[in-house]
């Protein structure tokens, strides 16, 4: 008698732990596919948006076009081995993503500042934020906020340490 009504209390939570297990499944699952389906738009914008700094840049007489071609040729090769990695990793082929677009970024940093190109890094927090998880979208931040700080560091020299933190707040 003990052990029946003891079996009674136990299986309402028994059944909520399997329909919590179900949603939780559920919920991972829709959120994976979704994750998919911007990995995907992340991997054909990739080249579109290196097409679009070329246009941008090209009308430039003052940066040389090795300068301009570094950041187009970095997301071309990036998104064509994301599309290759997506089927073995898609988490190993967003990080390919949003590593090609920090590299672009400190790339189209590197012959100018400007408060364009360093606004552009927000789509990266953004397609990381999508793509992965949000402690990863906060890593890619600092390591963005490091970059260009570092980039403008070698590359106008004898810039102040705190110059970095007007990216890192933008971002």
């Amino acid at each position: 008698m003990v052990a029946s009504a003891y079996a009674s209390e136990s299986q309402p939570a028994d059944e909520l732990n399997a329909q919590s297990a179900y949603w939780r499944q559920s919920v991972e699952g829709e959120l994976q596919a979704i994750q998919k389906d911007v990995l995907a738009l992340s991997i054909l914008a990739l080249p579109i948006l290196g097409l679009t700094w070329l246009a941008i840049a090209l009308p430039n007489d003052l940066v040389p076009l090795t300068a301009i071609s570094r950041p187009v040729l970095v997301l071309f090769f990036g998104a064509l081995g994301a599309y290759y990695l997506r089927r073995r990793s898609t988490v190993a082929a967003s990080w390919l993503v949003v590593a090609a677009m920090i590299i672009a970024l400190g790339n189209m940093v590197a012959p100018g500042t400007s408060s364009i190109t360093i606004t552009a890094g927000i789509l990266i927090v953004v397609a990381s934020n999508a793509l992965l998880t949000p402690m990863a979208s906060l890593a890619t931040t600092m390591v963005m906020a490091a970059s260009i700080t570092l980039t403008r560091h070698l590359v106008f020299g004898g810039l102040p340490w705190w110059i970095g933190f007007d990216s890192l707040l933008l971002y």
